[in-house]
């Protein structure tokens, strides 16, 4: 034995220790072995739960990101191949109806008119719906050249008043161009030469903020440069548009009455009319360069309940239009399917963020990160928009300072209106009746 221990000795990886020791060494591990068979999940860090809310945290963190950057790439071969240098055609100069839906538009139906009478475009018949209006609107209206006035003895909404127009005009396309709107001279022009293409039945243009006055108002100009117009980029070069923009737009005639107008149901007539011509096969596209002015919420209790209205038309989209995802124009599924998946990441986020507040849901220890690259790709996507369309708005350089404000603008503004219209628009349609917003 004596022999033995002295070998041992020599060895590193012997060592003596008495027999108490050697009980306690083994209590600590057997009870360190039943811990862990007991929570398998604080043994083997990423398992169950765990990995599940990371993985959960990780898409809410970083879908802003992918998001903005498809958006950025997309745009910007939209820009690069369809915009740059492209100019409009004066070969292609069919009659248009031009419809100005209107309801209680006595201060602004005039320049709306004037501009539209100043346009270099050949072709054109101007129509009024005065839409039940209690002021001057079809006095002023009537009173000009040029134009049409049909009147609407009770207010119907602006879908009505546009289908009452299509059933007495007589262009192959249809402008339609809301009551505060000003065109420029050759946003017509812009508008019909994307419909030389047969394919294309529906063009909506380019909104720029007219009335910048006030800090939401700034940002409502941005939002309209680079989020808004940078998505319909986007979105014309996959080969569909999400929606058209209400205040200009333009259509084939024979795709409409294909359809059966306008659903006088929605308030939201665009995004409606929208889903269902691509649900039939038809192709709309984006023209930037068909440039307008339009006037915007000012106030806060204004906007928000714009942006309900807003929301409550992509949920009767949904509701009523998600055939579309089955339709013969497979470009509008990508379109489709990114809204969905932004609306289910709105609504997680909604639900999520009380939990991980109080503590119910685990840290991501990449978690400031993951966030700052959502918010330097929104950077991104704010700079590539004001480049594109800094030609047709030369004051938006100027305006880059509130993009860090979008911010807290999706959280007290965006978010909130999301959820109470949306969940309206999945629930129920509303009458279509006039709601303008503009304080």
């Amino acid at each position: 034995m004596k022999n033995f221990i002295q070998y041992a000795k020599k060895h590193r990886n012997v060592r003596f220790a008495t027999l108490l020791e050697v009980v306690r060494e083994s209590e600590d591990e057997a009870t360190a072995l039943i811990n862990m068979q007991g929570n398998p999940a604080e043994s083997t860090p990423g398992n169950g739960k765990d990995a599940l809310w990371q993985w959960f945290f990780k898409f809410l963190a970083l879908f802003p990101a992918l998001l903005a950057l498809q958006y950025i790439v997309f745009s910007v071969l939209f820009h690069a191949s369809k915009e740059k240098g492209n100019k409009n055609s004066a070969q292609f100069t069919p009659r248009l109806s031009i419809f100005v839906p209107a309801h209680n538009e006595a201060e602004n139906i005039e320049n709306t008119l004037k501009a539209i009478l100043q346009s270099d475009y050949p072709n054109f018949e101007v129509i009024v719906i005065d839409d039940g209006s209690t002021d001057n609107t079809a006095g002023i209206a009537g009173s000009m050249e040029g134009v049409r006035v049909l009147r609407l003895e009770k207010n119907y909404g602006k879908a009505h008043a546009l289908n009452y127009a299509l059933a007495n005009s007589r262009g192959d396309f249809v402008v339609c161009i809301d009551a505060d709107t000003i065109i420029e001279k050759n946003t017509l022009k812009y508008l019909v030469r994307q419909l030389r293409d047969p394919n294309i039945v529906g063009v909506t243009g380019n909104p720029q903020i007219r009335n910048q006055k006030g800090f939401l108002r700034k940002l409502q100009t941005m939002e309209y440069a680079t989020i808004i117009s940078v998505i319909k980029r986007a979105e014309s070069l996959l080969g569909g548009l999400y929606t058209v923009s209400g205040a200009i737009c333009a259509f084939r005639r024979s795709a409409l009455e294909s359809v059966g107008g306008w659903n006088e149901v929605t308030q939201t007539e665009d995004i409606d009319i929208s889903w269902r011509l691509q649900k039939h096969g038809y192709r709309i596209v984006y023209e930037p360069q068909a440039v307008c002015w339009i006037s915007v919420p000012g106030s806060f209790g204004g906007l928000f309940r714009q942006r309900v209205r807003w929301s409550r038309g992509s949920g009767e989209a949904y509701r009523n239009q998600l055939k579309i995802l089955r339709s013969s124009n497979t470009a509008t599924v990508p379109i489709v399917l990114n809204g969905i998946v932004s609306s289910v990441w709105t609504i997680s986020l909604l639900m999520v963020l009380p939990l991980m507040l109080f503590g119910y849901i685990p840290e991501n220890p990449h978690s400031i990160s993951m966030l700052f690259t959502s918010v330097l790709f929104l950077h991104l996507q704010s700079g590539a928009g004001i480049l594109m369309d800094r030609p047709y708005n030369s004051r938006l350089l100027k305006y880059f300072f509130v993009t860090p404000f979008f911010i807290f603008y999706f959280w007290l503004l965006v978010l909130p209106s999301f959820i109470m219209g949306f969940f309206t628009g999945l629930m129920g349609e509303r009458d279509g009746k006039w709601i303008i917003e503009r304080a």
